[in-house]
C-alpha cells in the first residue's frame, strides 16, 4: 500500500499539470490507529471548487501488529476560516503475527490550517471484507507538518 502510494502521487501530480502545486505533509494521529500520517495535496481548494488529495496512514505496536489505510481525498474549504473539510474512499490492511486482513474504508473529517501545521481530526470506518466480513468504526485526532 506504502508503494501504491508512491507510485500513484507521481501520477496525480503529473494530471494537476502544475508540478509545483503539490504539498506534502507528515504527521501523527492519536486514536484507536494511533500512527504515521503521511498526505499529498494534489489540487489545493479554491472558492467553490474542490481540492484533491491523498492520504496514508502507518500504524504498528510492535508486537507483530502492523494497520495501512489510504484513501483518495476531496477537500473543501470552510467559506471565511482556516478550516477545510475532507473525504474520500480508500483501501485497508491489517496484519498481525496470526492473520492478514483487508478491505475498503473511508475518512470523513476535518482540519485547521496553523501556520505550516494541519490540526485535524478524523471519522474512519472500515469494512473488512477477507478473510471474513467484520465492520469497524476508528476516529483521531492529529498533527501534520507541510513540508
Amino acid at each position: 500500500m506504502v508503494l501504491a502510494f508512491l507510485l500513484l502521487l507521481p501520477s496525480a501530480h503529473a494530471q494537476s499539470g502544475d508540478r509545483s502545486s503539490v504539498q506534502l505533509g507528515i504527521g501523527i494521529l492519536a486514536g484507536p490507529t494511533s500512527g504515521l500520517s503521511m498526505k499529498a495535496l494534489m489540487d489545493p481548494p479554491r472558492q467553490a471548487v474542490p481540492g484533491r488529495a491523498a492520504d496514508l496512514v502507518v500504524s504498528f505496536n510492535g508486537r507483530g501488529f502492523l494497520h495501512l489505510s489510504g484513501h483518495s481525498l476531496t477537500e473543501r474549504n470552510v467559506p471565511d476560516t482556516p478550516m477545510r473539510l475532507f473525504l474520500g474512499p480508500g483501501i485497508v490492511t491489517e496484519l498481525n503475527d496470526r492473520s492478514l486482513r483487508w478491505g475498503v474504508s473511508t475518512t470523513i473529517g476535518g482540519y485547521f490550517e496553523q501556520g505550516p501545521y494541519d490540526i485535524l481530526v478524523a471519522l474512519m470506518p472500515r469494512l473488512f471484507l477477507m478473510p471474513q466480513r467484520n465492520g469497524m468504526f476508528g476516529a483521531a485526532v492529529g498533527l501534520r507538518y507541510r513540508l
